[in-house]
């Protein structure tokens, strides 16, 4: 059996296969907002995703209000909104979940006791002035910083 490029969906661009699904959030989102899975939400079940917690489920896809389901993707390239513009420069560097703000990514990995390390990917596009990006995603926990 051959490996050949043709047997990927569209090989290594904009087009290969991503991995995804849909759930309902239960607080307002936004295209690029990191996403978890929690216990107790009235309208949903995912939430922005926090640093003190050690969850990531995904990236939301679009923007939506509470109570609305969304289209959450795993791997592949996809858009994640950033805390900050990255530049050109920044482009293949890691990107993890921000300590500070919650549902976004940072380029600097939280340092503070009682937070996790989540690694959610490599910038594969930015331009210095778009606070959303073009991301390959690779979600792994890390650490727990204690």
């Amino acid at each position: 059996m051959s490996l050949s490029p043709s047997m990927f969906a569209g090989g290594f661009d904009e087009s290969a296969i991503k991995i995804q699904f849909s759930l309902k959030v239960n607080e307002n989102v936004e295209t690029g907002n990191i996403l978890a899975v929690f216990d107790g939400g009235n309208q949903g079940q995912l939430r922005k995703a926090r640093s003190a917690t050690n969850q990531v489920i995904g990236i939301c896809q679009s923007n939506a209000t509470i109570g609305r389901t969304v289209n959450i993707v795993q791997h592949g390239l996809t858009r994640v909104r950033m805390d900050s513009a990255p530049s050109v420069s920044d482009i293949g560097k890691p990107i993890y979940l921000s300590q500070s703000t919650n549902g976004v990514a940072s380029l600097t990995a939280p340092s503070a006791s009682g937070n996790n390390v989540i690694k959610i990917g490599y910038i594969y596009r930015a331009n210095g002035s778009a606070i959303t990006i073009d991301v390959i995603l690779s979600i792994n926990f890390i650490v727990h910083i204690g």
